[in-house]
Protein backbone atom coordinates (compact mmCIF):
# COMPACT_ATOMS: atom_id res chain seq x y z
CA UNK A 1 0.00 0.00 0.00
CA UNK A 2 1.27 3.29 -1.16
CA UNK A 3 1.95 6.00 1.65
CA UNK A 4 -0.50 8.87 1.73
CA UNK A 5 1.48 12.23 0.37
CA UNK A 6 2.19 14.70 2.96
CA UNK A 7 -0.81 17.46 3.16
CA UNK A 8 -0.97 20.82 4.73
CA UNK A 9 -3.38 20.84 7.59
CA UNK A 10 -5.31 23.27 5.11
CA UNK A 11 -6.05 21.09 2.24
CA UNK A 12 -6.79 18.15 4.56
CA UNK A 13 -9.61 20.62 5.55
CA UNK A 14 -10.59 21.87 2.39
CA UNK A 15 -10.48 18.22 1.01
CA UNK A 16 -13.29 17.12 3.66
CA UNK A 17 -15.23 20.19 3.31
CA UNK A 18 -16.14 18.53 0.16
CA UNK A 19 -17.75 15.91 1.97
CA UNK A 20 -19.73 17.66 4.54
CA UNK A 21 -17.31 18.22 6.95
CA UNK A 22 -17.61 21.64 8.67
CA UNK A 23 -14.93 23.81 10.62
CA UNK A 24 -16.74 23.89 14.37
CA UNK A 25 -13.90 25.88 16.42
CA UNK A 26 -9.59 26.50 16.70
CA UNK A 27 -7.60 26.94 19.22
CA UNK A 28 -4.07 27.61 18.03
CA UNK A 29 -3.01 25.32 15.00
CA UNK A 30 -5.92 22.87 16.61
CA UNK A 31 -8.74 22.85 14.33
CA UNK A 32 -12.15 21.03 15.25
CA UNK A 33 -14.46 19.79 12.38
CA UNK A 34 -17.87 17.48 12.46
CA UNK A 35 -19.71 16.48 10.63
CA UNK A 36 -23.19 14.35 11.84
CA UNK A 37 -22.86 10.75 10.64
CA UNK A 38 -22.82 7.20 12.40
CA UNK A 39 -19.81 7.00 14.85
CA UNK A 40 -16.55 8.46 14.97
CA UNK A 41 -14.77 8.01 11.92
CA UNK A 42 -15.10 9.92 8.45
CA UNK A 43 -16.77 7.11 6.82
CA UNK A 44 -13.97 8.02 4.01
CA UNK A 45 -12.02 4.81 2.04
CA UNK A 46 -8.37 5.66 1.57
CA UNK A 47 -8.89 6.43 -1.96
CA UNK A 48 -11.88 8.27 -1.70
CA UNK A 49 -9.62 10.85 0.55
CA UNK A 50 -7.06 10.81 -2.13
CA UNK A 51 -9.95 11.70 -4.91
CA UNK A 52 -10.91 14.71 -2.64
CA UNK A 53 -7.86 16.08 -3.11
CA UNK A 54 -7.83 16.73 -6.38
Amino acid sequence: MKKLPVLSGKKVIKALSKVGFQVVRQKGSHVILIKFVEGKKSGLTREEFLKLLK
